[in-house]
């Protein structure tokens, strides 16, 4: 996030703000300007104006939250609205929306997203999908699939056909407390 504060000819103080995707972000970064600009940490912008702070809203804590948003409506449409067609079929390969409630990083799924937008609205929910298990009981109740914590050659892993016949729990590998 940048906010350049923009010195015109008469002294006045005008701010330039954009609120766009993390690439549009860094290629205004990287543009070189021709009026004179001053660039403010994220700190100072977001922070209260009694410790020196413009007090202005955290742009990246909204976008995240609208894709949060977007994220839960995904889960709640079932995939019986058209607009959840495309980003269901990128995420058929890793369970579709089964994703959802497990406790994947995105850069550790085998799964191809083509579109910017869905990898980071997947990467917003992995950041409030991220409770570490404490106790015996946490564990077994984690869901296998798709796991930040289950690995195979550094890729977390999903089985279609294991996942179908009921396997999703690291409880449901075990029988009578044994693994078997």
């Amino acid at each position: 996030m940048i906010l350049r504060i923009l010195l015109t000819s008469n002294n006045s103080v005008t701010y330039n703000c954009s609120l766009f995707n993390k690439r549009s972000l860094k290629q205004t970064a990287n543009i070189k300007h021709r009026t004179m600009t001053a660039n403010i940490k994220h700190r100072t912008m977001i922070g209260p104006k009694g410790q020196g702070g413009l007090d202005m809203p955290d742009f990246q804590i909204i976008n995240d939250a609208l894709e949060v948003v977007w994220v839960r409506r995904l889960s709640g449409s079932n995939g019986t609205t058209s607009w959840s067609h495309i980003p269901l079929s990128c995420l058929q390969p890793v369970g579709g929306l089964f994703l959802l409630p497990c406790k994947f990083v995105l850069k550790l799924l085998k799964v191809d997203i083509p579109i910017d937008f869905y990898k980071e609205a997947l990467c917003a929910w992995q950041k409030i999908n991220r409770s570490t298990p404490n106790t015996k009981k946490q564990i077994l109740n984690e869901i296998v699939w798709n796991n930040r914590h289950v690995k195979i050659d550094e890729y977390s892993i999903y089985y279609t056909k294991w996942h179908d016949a009921g396997l999703n729990k690291i409880e449901d590998f075990f029988q009578r407390n044994r693994f078997g």
